[in-house]
C-alpha cells in the first residue's frame, strides 16, 4: 500500500485535471483554435504525460544509483511540492512548466514502485500485488470525484480544479509519512549494492524472521557479483535476445495508454457536453464511470495467478477491441 502511494496520486492527478479542462480554458482564456502552446489545452493536457516519458527514462538509471527507498522518497517531494505550485499557478505557461514535473515525478516514482513490490514479494504473489496498481489509479479517480461534489456545492465555482490538484497534496502528504517510518531497502538491491550481510538484516525486519542463511560462495564472491549501472543498458533491450518482446510490449503499452488516458483525463468533459453545466452530476457519473474501472482492476486481482497475465491481456484486448467497434458504428 505504501508503494503504490505513488499510483493513487496519479490516478487523483489525472483524474483532477480531467474535473477542470473546461474551467481551465476560461482560467487562462485558452484558444480552441491552438493546436500547440500554452494556449492549446491538449498541449497542457499533455504536459503530465511528457513529463513522465522523461522521468520514466532516467528514473530507473537513478534508482539503481541510489536505491529503491531513497528515491522513494526524492520524487514523492518533488511531487509533493509540484502539486502545490501546479494549484496556484497564475499563468499557462507555469501551469505547463509545473505539470511536466509533476509527470517527471510520477514517471519516476511509478516504476520503482512496481519494482519494489516485485523485489519484495514471492512469486505467488507477485503477480496479483503488481496487478493492485490499477486498483489504486481508479480507485483515486472515484474518491476524487466524490470529494469533489460537497466542495464544488460549497461555492468555489470556476476555481474547482485548483482545489481538485491541490488536495493532491493532501494523500501526498500521507504516503511521503508512511514511507519514511515503514520502508526499507529493496533486499536485492541492498545485496547487490551493500553487501549480502545488510541484505539479510532487511529480510530479517521485513518477514520477521530470525535467521538467513548466505551460501559460503555467495557471499565470498558478492562483490565480483555486483552488477554495473550503465545508462545506455536501456538499449540492450532492442537486441536480438530481447527486440521481439519489448516491440509486442511497447505496441500493447502505447495502445492502451491512448484509450486508458482519453478515458481518464476527458470523461468530465464529454459528460459536460451532454449534460450542460450540471456538475455535481458530472462528478457522480465520472466517479461511477471509474467503478467499473476498479472492478475489472479488482477481477484481475483475482484471477490472475490462475489465469495468467499473458491469457488476463489477450482476453481484455479482445473485449476492448469489440467495444471499440461498436462505439465507432
Amino acid at each position: 500500500a505504501v508503494a503504490l502511494g505513488s499510483i493513487f496520486l496519479d490516478g487523483w492527478d489525472l483524474g483532477s485535471f480531467g474535473i477542470g479542462t473546461v474551467q481551465i480554458s476560461h482560467t487562462f482564456h485558452l484558444s480552441s483554435q491552438a493546436k500547440f502552446g500554452f494556449q492549446s489545452l491538449p498541449f497542457l493536457s499533455a504536459a503530465v504525460l511528457m513529463g513522465a516519458l522523461v522521468g520514466g527514462l532516467v528514473g530507473g538509471y537513478f534508482t539503481d544509483r541510489l536505491g529503491r527507498r531513497k528515491m522513494f522518497l526524492i520524487d514523492l517531494i518533488l511531487l509533493l511540492v509540484v502539486t502545490i505550485l501546479s494549484a496556484t499557478a497564475p499563468t499557462a505557461g507555469l501551469f505547463w512548466f509545473w505539470r511536466f514535473m509533476m509527470g517527471v515525478a510520477v514517471g519516476m516514482d511509478v516504476p520503482v514502485a512496481l519494482a519494489f513490490i516485485a523485489e519484495f514479494n514471492a512469486i505467488s504473489t507477485k503477480g496479483r500485488n503488481v496487478m493492485l496498481a490499477q486498483v489504486m489509479s481508479t480507485g483515486a479517480s472515484v474518491v476524487l470525484f466524490l470529494v469533489m461534489i460537497p466542495i464544488y456545492a460549497a461555492g468555489v465555482g470556476n476555481s474547482l480544479w485548483r482545489y481538485a490538484i491541490g488536495l493532491g497534496a493532501v494523500p501526498a502528504v500521507i504516503v511521503l509519512v508512511l514511507r519514511f517510518f515503514y520502508t526499507s531497502e529493496s533486499p536485492l538491491w541492498s545485496a547487490t549494492y551493500e553487501g549480502l550481510d545488510r541484505a539479510a538484516e532487511i529480510i530479517k525486519k521485513t518477514y520477521r524472521v530470525d535467521e538467513v542463511r548466505v551460501a559460503e560462495h555467495q557471499q565470498a564472491g558478492q562483490h565480483a557479483q555486483r552488477a554495473a549501472v550503465r545508462p545506455g543498458a536501456i538499449l540492450e533491450l532492442f537486441t536480438t535476445a530481447y527486440g521481439i518482446r519489448t516491440l509486442l510490449v511497447s505496441i500493447l503499452v502505447v495502445t492502451q495508454a491512448v484509450e486508458f488516458y482519453g478515458i481518464s483525463l476527458y470523461t468530465p468533459k464529454i459528460l459536460t457536453a451532454m449534460l450542460g453545466n450540471r456538475i455535481e452530476l458530472v462528478l457522480l457519473l465520472s466517479a461511477v464511470a471509474n467503478v467499473f474501472g476498479v472492478a475489472g482492476a479488482i477481477l484481475c486481482v483475482l484471477t490472475v495467478q490462475h489465469l495468467g497475465l499473458r491469457r488476463l491481456a489477450v482476453m481484455g484486448d479482445r473485449k476492448s477491441t469489440r467495444l471499440n467497434s461498436s462505439h465507432i458504428t
